[in-house]
């Protein structure tokens, strides 16, 4: 065989191997891209199946809520707040303790502080009436409809001052130079006589529940 013509069949063979490899690299761009198409295909077909099932969750919770119901609930809870901050909480008195008589409800206090006035001398149930010599009662209705009167007397806690100046009654400091302060000394029970008083000046006497309050005015 001449140089020439076997020269020309590697050209051939080399040319067919192109051609070959050509077509291979062409199908296999092709079944990828097919492969690829099903794929975007496949999901596009499947995501808004998902969207969709969201987005009728979440239509449905509020296409189903009656408008009724949700103003209703509104209103209940606006009431609550509402009766929530106007109600007065309950005080749980007992005889002996000491408060603060506001304008429209009794308030516990410290004994001998700045913020007692009175001291529970007794619970009268059904709104019945206060020994005659107390020095100040406060009528109030408990829950159920019960109603109580609070009989109340001075806060004489010994040892304390007090301002009983113009009807008032304040604690004091007993270093201040008040008008009206006393010193409260001792109380004597079982007696109507101030002549009792081991200490102080003056005496102040319940008639009806029998004791003095023994103070000094200097």
């Amino acid at each position: 065989m001449s140089g020439a013509r076997l020269m020309a069949r590697r050209k051939n063979f080399a040319l067919v191997g192109v051609s070959v490899v050509a077509i291979l690299s062409l199908a296999g761009s092709f079944y990828v891209a097919l492969s690829l198409a099903a794929g975007i295909g496949d999901r596009m077909s499947s995501e808004p199946e998902t969207g969709a099932a969201a987005t009728a969750s979440m239509i449905e919770v509020s296409a189903t809520q009656p408008l009724g119901n949700i103003l209703d609930l509104a209103g209940g809870i606006a009431s609550t707040m509402s009766k929530s901050a106007t109600k007065m909480p309950r005080v749980d008195l007992n005889v002996g303790d000491c408060v603060n008589v506001g304008a429209a409800e009794i308030q516990p206090a410290a004994c001998g502080s700045a913020n007692s006035r009175y001291r529970v001398a007794e619970l009268a149930a059904g709104g019945g009436a206060c020994p005659a010599d107390a020095d100040r009662s406060h009528a109030r209705t408990l829950p159920g409809g019960v109603s109580e009167t609070v009989c109340l007397d001075i806060d004489w806690t010994v040892g304390a001052c007090l301002n009983l100046a113009g009807g008032g009654v304040e604690h004091v400091d007993c270093a201040a130079a008040v008008p009206g302060r006393v010193r409260v000394l001792e109380i004597r029970h079982d007696t109507t006589d101030v002549n009792v008083c081991t200490a102080g000046d003056r005496g102040v006497v319940y008639g009806e529940r029998r004791y003095v309050v023994c103070v000094s005015s200097r």
